[in-house]
C-alpha cells in the first residue's frame, strides 16, 4: 500500500480484508459433525504411542520455526530500515507481500508433490533448511539487495512450512476423538513465541546487533530440521 495512505486508513483496510476472508466461513460453515458420519475407530495402543511421539516432534519443530517467524515479523521493518534508512514503507510492504505470495505458491506445489510421492515430511525439512539459509544470508548481508534476498528466502520458506505443517498435523494426532484439544495445544506454538521473542531480541540486539539474533534464529530452524528428519525416519 502506498505511502500516500495514512496509518489509520491502512489499519482499516487490513480489518476489511480480514473480515472478507472470514466471511465465507461465517456464511457457509456448519457447526457440529455431519450426520451419519461414523466415529473413526481407535487404533492400537502402540499406534497411538507412535503418533504421540510424532506429534510431539511436530509441535516442537513448529514452535522453533514460529519463534523465528514471529521475531522477523515484529522487527523486520526496524532491521531493514537500519540497513537502508531511505527505504520507503511501501517498498518494505512489497517485500513482505512478495515473500508471502511466493510462499503460498511453493506450499501448493510442494503439498501436491508430497501427496503424489507419499513423503509429507520432506517439504517441511526443506523449508526449515530454507528458513535457516535465509537467516544466515540476512546475518551476513551488507546492503539492501542481500538483505531483501535473504528475507524473501526466509519468508517463502516459513510461509510454506507453516501451511504444510498445519496439513500434516492432522495426520499425526494420536486421538481422533480429541482433535479439538490437540489442535488447541498446537495453537500454543502461535502464542508462546510472542512471549519468548521480545526477551530473546532484547538480550541480543542491543549489545550484539541483529546479526546475532539472526544466527540464533537460524540455529532454532536447524533444530527443527533435525526433529523433522527424525520424524521422517520414524514415519
Amino acid at each position: 500500500m502506498g505511502d500516500a495512505f495514512s496509518l489509520e486508513t491502512r489499519f482499516a483496510v487490513v480489518g476489511v480484508i480480514v473480515a472478507l476472508c472470514v466471511l465465507p466461513l461465517v456464511l457457509l460453515g456448519e457447526d457440529g459433525f455431519a450426520q451419519g458420519v461414523a466415529k473413526p475407530a481407535e487404533g492400537s495402543a502402540v499406534a497411538r504411542k507412535v503418533l504421540k511421539g510424532m506429534a510431539t516432534r511436530m509441535w516442537l519443530a513448529r514452535l522453533l520455526v514460529q519463534i523465528s517467524e514471529a521475531s522477523l515479523f515484529a522487527f523486520f521493518y526496524l532491521w531493514l530500515r537500519s540497513v537502508d534508512p531511505g527505504l520507503a514503507d511501501g517498498a518494505i510492504a512489497r517485500v513482505l507481500l512478495t515473500a508471502m505470495v511466493i510462499g503460498a505458491l511453493v506450499a501448493l506445489v510442494a503439498g501436491g508433490r508430497a501427496d503424489r510421492t507419499g513423503q509429507p515430511v520432506s517439504p517441511l525439512v526443506l523449508s526449515s533448511v530454507g528458513a535457516a539459509l535465509g537467516l544466515i544470508i540476512m546475518a551476513l548481508a551488507a546492503g539492501r539487495d542481500g538483505a531483501i534476498a535473504g528475507y524473501i528466502l526466509f519468508g517463502l520458506s516459513t510461509s510454506a512450512f507453516l501451511a504444510l505443517h498445519s496439513a500434516h498435523t492432522l495426520r499425526v494426532l494420536p486421538d481422533s476423538a480429541r482433535r479439538g484439544r490437540d489442535l488447541g495445544l498446537f495453537n500454543l506454538t502461535n502464542t508462546i513465541p510472542s512471549l519468548a521473542m521480545p526477551a530473546l531480541t532484547l538480550a541480543l540486539v542491543p549489545s550484539l546487533g541483529f546479526s546475532a539474533l539472526f544466527v540464533v534464529l537460524a540455529l532454532l530452524a536447524l533444530c527443527a530440521t533435525v526433529l523433522l528428519i527424525g520424524l521422517r525416519r520414524a514415519a
